[in-house]
């Protein structure tokens, strides 16, 4: 009868394992979804860039340089005619 009274504490820990592991596991969905109802109240609002895809807008350049601007722009060393 002892090793009843073992495995029925066994059950017992086991099944409060899963509770627990369950509550966290709906923390989380919850989480989640409240996190997508969220995105999915927000507003967003998207410009299209121009025909050459170069995402200028307003006359304004949006993005990195390329190297044709970077090439275009006179380096420290040629503004003095070679290395200081």
């Amino acid at each position: 009868m002892a090793g009843s009274t073992g495995t029925a504490q066994k059950v017992a820990r086991e099944q409060r394992r899963n509770e627990a592991s369950l509550r966290r596991l709906n923390g989380q969905l919850q989480d989640m979804i409240r996190e997508g109802k969220a995105a999915l109240a927000m507003r967003v609002e998207v410009v299209a860039g121009d025909e050459d895809g170069e995402g200028n807008v307003g006359g304004e350049r949006l993005g990195m340089e390329t190297d044709e601007e970077e090439e275009m722009e006179p380096d420290s060393e040629s503004e003095h005619g070679g290395r200081a």
